[in-house]
């Protein structure tokens, strides 16, 4: 629900800005900690494509169609095409961004995984991986199918890898609990200590505040204060039905913007009022929203595969030119 405040109320409150800090590197981080390596490449890339890039795909064609019908009926300010996608700039429903940037993600650290064998070599593969993303959003190259973005994010997900076990296998501690805290202070310091938290602006990948160093030590220390702490909290039946029906969310929140927030205009709300209504209004319509999708659109979601296995046999068949022969 973080990425939902800050989409709809991310410039409503000043103090609150630092979310933006931490957010998308959040998100991959965890990503990583539940990523499952495959000892077949091509059940790996299947997999992936029915819970990744199939539901990108199929929520990119609904929020273009979305889009397009919108602005058909009433008109719209906004002047989208369907390659946005390609561009890597901007984008209708823009959080899509974040499945086809870990669609990427996955596919390059498992390549080098594979490839790379020694944990040093690794760390340097990925860090100059990120750097190399760094310096796109510094000096502005393309971000063509957001491949830019994915590198620059890619340090977060390869400490998710590092940090799995420390994080998850090993039971709880005062001493992990103290880090915590301390992490996260230090984290708000690096937030709010300069005129403005540093910040990359992920899905275009273009610096908007602060070095290199201040983003990724701002970032990490929030997003490992927040773990660490988390890990020591009592278990919330309401924080665990989000982070199941993540997905759900996040390509969905956007959608319901665009018809919350004229609403909540139009009844008299303004300003940032209308955004917090707005926040509030999508947050509850969710309870209605998840088990619809659950139920009726579960392959929009990665939750029911549209690729099967027998499928990627029967192709694979076809294209051999031995079976082409006989």
């Amino acid at each position: 629900m973080i990425i939902v405040y800050t989409h709809i109320c991310g410039d409503c409150c000043e103090p609150l800005r630092f979310l933006f800090c931490f957010h998308v590197p959040l998100f991959f981080f965890l990503s990583r900690m539940f990523f499952k390596m495959y000892d077949s490449g091509l059940e790996f890339l299947r997999r992936k494509v029915n819970t990744i890039l199939l539901p990108f795909i199929g929520m990119y064609v609904v929020s273009y169609a979305f889009y397009f019908a919108k602005k058909a009926l009433i008109g719209s300010i906004q002047n989208f095409t369907w390659l946005d996608f390609f561009n890597g700039d901007q984008m209708f429903n823009i959080p899509l961004w974040f499945l086809l940037s870990l669609f990427w993600m996955q596919a390059i650290f498992y390549v080098l995984n594979k490839v790379v064998k020694s944990p040093l070599g690794l760390c340097f593969c990925v860090l100059l991986l990120g750097a190399t993303g760094y310096m796109g959003a510094l000096q502005g190259w393309p971000n063509i199918l957001f491949i830019m973005a994915t590198l620059s994010c890619l340090p977060w997900f390869y400490l998710g890898y590092v940090l799995k076990p420390l994080l998850l296998e090993k039971p709880m501690s005062r001493k992990q609990l103290t880090s915590g805290v301390l992490l996260l202070g230090i984290g708000l310091i690096l937030a709010f200590y300069p005129p403005t938290p540093p910040r990359l602006l992920f899905f275009n990948n273009t610096i908007t505040a602060g070095n290199g160093l201040e983003i990724y030590a701002c970032s990490t220390s929030i997003v490992l204060g927040v773990i660490l702490i988390l890990k020591h909290s009592p278990s919330s039946v309401i924080l665990c039905w989000f982070g199941l029906n993540s997905m759900i969310i996040l390509v969905t929140h956007m959608l319901l913007t665009q018809v919350v927030y004229p609403i909540a205009n139009a009844i008299g709300f303004v300003g940032n009022l209308a955004m917090y209504v707005s926040f509030v209004v999508i947050t509850l319509a969710m309870i209605g929203i998840v088990p619809l999708f659950n139920k009726y659109l579960p392959f929009l979601i990665g939750k029911k595969e549209i690729l099967s296995r027998k499928a990627v046999d029967s192709i694979l068949f076809q294209l051999n030119p031995i079976n082409k022969k006989v």
